[in-house]
């Protein structure tokens, strides 16, 4: 899991998620990055964004 300040994320914000997995494999359950902007999604690479608030900025 990763916490981000930013309202955006973007692959840059991803790559020590995708190297963690790389390193630790099949033991890795999910990946997560926690940000400040409004919504929670899955990103095409599988990485979980959820919002550090549900009402967002």
């Amino acid at each position: 899991m990763e916490v981000k300040v930013s309202p955006h994320i973007g692959d840059s914000d991803t790559k020590h998620l995708h190297w963690l997995s790389s390193q630790i494999g099949p033991r890795v359950v999910d990946k997560v990055v926690v940000y400040s902007g409004k919504y929670a999604y899955r990103r095409c690479d599988g990485v979980a964004v959820n919002s550090l608030s549900p009402l967002g900025p």
